[in-house]
């Protein structure tokens, strides 16, 4: 029966068709690996089942349905495959079904009605399962549109799964009915070609594809004509497909390698070209939405990138491995009510923005020097101003710790920045704080901490930084396709960032916490070992984990390192701090509110916040927030001139390609049309002027009228002023208009070259007429009034 089956379809599908399909899904295989290295969180498994899926489907009713039809096919179920895919949904469904089916089977057995208690739960759970999924997409679709694009996993793997079945299903479809290769290859190879461009990486792809387009065009050009010869009974040697496969392999062979190794002009740098010519207006942000990066090339270097903070190392390497004790580090004072004291558990140090895989540095950084009492950046409206009083009990290395954010210290002090963006704003990422003469003693700090309730998390906007998306979303290449999965399968129905934070930072405590490990593998990526292999280990596999898992998920994510907690004295409101709590977290970017710290290390306490913020506690301390300097003042100024200047030149600009646009089309219509059309606009502009045709007066009756008019606004301007030849001009045209209309007269291209170039002096005269007429108006109601 199998072998019958297939004899039948190779009877149907002819050597040709197969050489085709199988050449159609190299170019795919090609496109969907391209897709999945270039853009976050997609993985090839994802891709490929869906791609495929598009061009079997596409390519089959080619063979059995009408071009509607089969668009109305694609379009129904492409995307329900694809959300169902990517949102997880195949056990909500598949739950749906069985409750379904057990109660349509207790319904016929039994005579009474059986309870659909487990019917209404599974379809209450597919419902929001779904509504999230849509939200997101209506969310992201929104922010698209509004000029603020964000990066979201799930509506990034939703669209481009929905681009590739587009292509795919039209290129199967396009093959295999109208036999035109280069016309159904085309969406798929534009993709790949945006892909090189905006991520302006190799075009070692483009150059197979291509040559693999070119065999599949001369396979099927050669099939055509083998197809004409039968027909007209024309004999021809069986042996010249063989050739023409030969020949085109070796051109197409040829044309790649020479693609890949010609110097000037190669297909790098035809990218390159195409990628610095619209990147002064492409929109960054809307590349990083759609999961794309620029390539490392065309980002910006930092100029500190070899500056750090003395006595900081340059790198925190996670494979150190925890060397603990209960020996006391420092003795830290809160000043103010108890009640704020109670609420500080975590004493930030440094914070890392760059992770290589084996673990965390910085990126460049600037050291600023600041006096004592001198404050730096500036507090987020809702943040708690806290002083401290830190202790030393052991050598800090120069070292400043605090809770939260570092505003100012009672001592000379540096803090090193990772950049400054704008010479307009102060510092606002921050790295390491030290004392300046790089000995820490007992000191006074101010700072700002976080206290927001889940509330206000949940409702953080998304307007996000370009510099924060664009440095705390990176991940490194080797973060393998599983680890962004799971970050993409634990987010995919959760609303908010706030939510997604949760759902992460809830998995990865169900890992139990253990310091007796060894230094991880060196050739192996830290949260994939952390996840799939190890699942046990101390605070920094957990803070890691949850950072790549963030980014992954779309969310900003930095590494920060301190200390947690401390023996607290009620009395004295006073932490000791030991050894053995040397701690690393994640800290998870949300707009308005600043980082906020999460807690998924197993062997702590999770991070409880109210529903809403809290009441501000009542301290004595006053936050004096930067106020609006005259600088800024007359920045906003400058934009609203600039504003104002960019308008008017886009309007100049508009204008003048009108007019040339204009003078090219009257080039370009007949010597007789042209004169007509110009003799209506001379009629509109002397409306300018109150000056209309009337009804039984003849165009040279008008043209005196106007002429008139103009002989009249022409004395109030000095002598041979602008107008003076706008008469002539008048009646010359008027003359011309009457021959071409009322008399087999055919103008020349002389003429018309001639009366457009008068219409063009004589249109700006009637607008200056037009002006003058208007001031006198004026000065005579002026006067009148007077």
């Amino acid at each position: 029966m199998r072998r019958r089956w297939l004899r039948r379809l190779n009877r149907r599908m002819r050597r040709e068709n197969w050489l085709a399909l199988g050449l159609v899904l190299a170019i795919f295989f090609i496109i969907l690996l391209r897709v999945a290295s270039a853009v976050d969180g997609l993985e090839f498994s994802l891709l490929w089942p869906t791609t495929l899926l598009g061009l079997a489907l596409g390519w089959g009713l080619a063979a059995v349905a009408a071009g509607h039809l089969t668009i109305i096919l694609g379009v129904l179920l492409g995307p329900p495959l694809i959300i169902i895919q990517v949102g997880n949904l195949l056990a909500p469904l598949a739950a749906l079904a069985v409750s379904f089916v057990a109660f349509v089977s207790q319904a016929i057995l039994s005579s009474a009605m059986p309870a659909s208690t487990s019917l209404v739960t599974a379809r209450d759970e597919l419902a929001a399962a779904t509504s999230a999924l849509v939200t997101r997409l209506y969310d992201w679709f929104l922010a698209l549109t509004g000029g603020e694009p964000l990066f979201d996993p799930v509506a990034t793997a939703i669209l481009w799964l929905l681009v590739l079945w587009a292509a795919a299903f039209w290129a199967g479809w396009s093959v295999r009915r109208r036999n035109q290769p280069m016309f159904a290859l085309l969406p798929a190879l534009i993709l790949l070609a945006v892909i090189i461009i905006i991520t302006g990486t190799s075009a070692l792809y483009l150059a197979p594809a291509l040559a693999l387009m070119l065999i599949l065009k001369a396979t099927i050009s050669h099939a055509k004509r083998e197809q004409k010869w039968k027909a007209d009974e024309i004999n021809f040697s069986q042996k010249s497909g063989r050739k023409v496969a030969w020949t085109t392999s070796g051109l197409a062979l040829a044309l790649m390698i020479v693609m890949l190794i010609m110097p000037s002009p190669s297909i790098y740098r035809l990218a390159d070209l195409a990628r610095n010519r619209s990147q002064q207006q492409r929109d960054q942000e809307l590349a990083r939405s759609l999961g794309l990066e620029a390539a490392p090339d065309a980002r910006a270097v930092d100029a500190f990138a070899n500056e750090r903070l003395g006595g900081l190392p340059a790198r925190h390497l996670i494979g150190s491995g925890p060397e603990l004790s209960e020996q006391p580090i420092m003795a830290i004072s809160v000043e103010g009510p108890s009640a704020q004291a109670s609420r500080l558990r975590y004493w930030r140090g440094q914070t890392y923005d760059r992770y290589n895989g084996r673990g965390w540095e910085t990126g460049g950084t600037s050291t600023i020097d600041y006096a004592a009492g001198e404050t730096a950046g500036r507090a987020l409206e809702g943040q708690q101003l806290v002083r401290q009083e830190v202790r030393p009990l052991t050598e800090l290395g120069g070292l400043l710790y605090a809770a939260g954010t570092l505003w100012t210290v009672d001592e000379a002090f540096q803090i090193a920045w990772r950049a400054r963006y704008r010479a307009t704003e102060t510092y606002t990422d921050f790295f390491a704080a030290a004392a300046a003469d790089g000995n820490t003693g007992t000191y006074r700090v101010d700072s700002f901490v976080p206290d927001f309730g889940e509330a206000e998390l949940r409702a953080a906007g998304r307007d996000i930084p370009d510099w924060i998306a664009e440095r705390y979303l990176a991940l490194p290449d080797d973060v393998s396709a599983r680890v962004r999965a799971l970050a993409r399968d634990l987010t995919a129905t959760e609303l908010t960032a706030y939510d997604r934070a949760r759902a992460i930072e809830a998995y990865l405590r169900q890992f139990p916490y253990t310091l007796g490990l060894p230094a991880p593998p060196a050739d192996r990526e830290i949260a994939d070992y952390f996840l799939f292999e190890l699942q046990r280990g101390y605070c920094d596999y957990y803070a890691t984990t949850m950072v790549v898992l963030a980014r992954a998920a779309g969310l900003p994510a930095r590494l920060a390192t301190g200390f947690i907690g401390g023996m607290y004295d009620q009395e004295e409101r006073r932490f000791t701090v030991t050894a053995d709590l040397a701690h690393s977290w994640p800290e998870i970017y949300f707009p308005n509110y600043g980082w906020i710290q999460f807690e998924p290390t197993g062997g702590r306490a999770i991070i409880e916040r109210p529903a809403k913020a809290r009441p501000p506690v009542e301290s004595e301390l006053e936050a004096e927030l930067e106020p609006i300097t005259e600088a800024r003042s007359r920045a906003r100024w400058n934009l609203v001139l600039g504003a104002a200047a960019g308008v008017m030149l886009f309007a100049a600009v508009a204008t003048v390609s009108w007019w040339l646009v204009d003078i090219w089309r009257l080039r370009y219509l007949s010597p007789n049309r042209t004169i007509i059309q110009l003799f209506k606009r001379l009629s509109r502009g002397g409306h300018r002027l109150d000056v209309r045709p009337e009804p039984g007066e003849t165009p040279h009756e008008f043209a005196g009228r106007l002429s008139a008019r103009l002989v009249a606004l022409s004395g109030s301007e000095p002598e041979n002023g602008s107008l003076a030849s706008a008469p002539e001009a008048v009646y010359w045209l008027t003359g011309l208009y009457t021959r071409c209309l009322f008399s087999p007269y055919e103008a020349q291209a002389k003429q018309r070259a001639l009366a457009i170039h008068t219409w063009s002096r004589l249109r700006i005269q009637l607008l200056w007429a037009a002006l003058l007429q208007r001031s006198k108006k004026g000065i005579r109601r002026s006067h009148d009034s007077r």
